[in-house]
């Protein structure tokens, strides 16, 4: 319980962070970054019913339904059941004039090498991550969980 705790107060202080200002505004990365670091350090916070509502703020109104909907056989933000995630990178790798960014996260999950994309805009209160997607298959999280809540 501790640890949830801590966890929703490290968290409550980024989103007075993102809600003050666009100069306070992490980068798409640093948002990213920081969702993956706390993710893995904390064994999923966002598979933990109770730890999720801390970080939702961070995604967009239409994924933040989708994950809603159901509760998933597998983490959403590996695209794997189960990990054991080595050498996290995330790297911003485009950004638009029209409040769009691209984020790439690679990582090694027992061993096999992974790069997942993911897609954000620029909101009022920050970047906010509007898909995720795995460039190699073209699976993409939100038609997943879509598609396995019907």
């Amino acid at each position: 319980m501790r640890l949830i705790l801590n966890v929703l107060c490290g968290f409550l202080v980024s989103i007075s962070t993102v809600n003050a200002g666009d100069r306070d505004i992490p980068t798409p990365a640093d948002a990213v970054r920081k969702l993956y670091t706390e993710h893995l350090a904390n064994k999923g916070v966002l598979v933990d019913q109770e730890a999720r509502p801390a970080w939702e703020f961070l995604f967009g109104t239409e994924l933040r339904k989708t994950l809603k909907k159901k509760i998933w056989g597998f983490d959403p933000l590996v695209f794997a059941q189960d990990h054991d995630i080595k050498d996290l990178t995330v790297k911003e790798i485009d950004r638009d004039d029209q409040g769009r960014a691209w984020v790439l996260v690679s990582f090694k999950n027992f061993g096999k090498s992974m790069r997942l994309l993911v897609a954000m805009n620029h909101t009022d209160h920050g970047y906010r991550i509007e898909n995720i997607v795995d460039p190699e298959s073209g699976t993409d999280l939100i038609h997943d969980l879509a598609s396995d809540a019907e």
